[in-house]
């Protein structure tokens, strides 16, 4: 987005921003299952908590990502949406 120097962007919207948008997120494969991922959850989690965020999305989960929605399902979060994509030939 192209804007004056100096200038900020408006808000939608009044009031502090409490939502948080987890884009890209993971372990390595020599580490998966060695609860580094929930550590890792915990940590973002308690980070975004200390800044005021109060509600956090991770919105590009595969649904068959198990490993991960598991995890983060016994730490205490939960599936609010899921997107699926469709083919077929044209």
């Amino acid at each position: 987005m192209l804007r004056p120097r100096g200038t900020r962007p408006k808000r939608l919207g009044s009031g502090p921003v409490s939502r948080l948008r987890v884009l890209l997120l993971g372990v390595l494969p020599e580490w998966q299952g060695r609860g580094v991922d929930a550590v890792l959850y915990r940590h973002v989690w308690e980070k975004g908590r200390a800044r005021g965020f109060d509600w956090a999305e991770a919105g590009w989960i595969l649904e068959d990502n198990h490993a991960m929605i598991n995890g983060l399902t016994r730490m205490g979060f939960g599936v609010y949406k899921t997107y699926r994509v469709y083919e077929r030939p044209i």
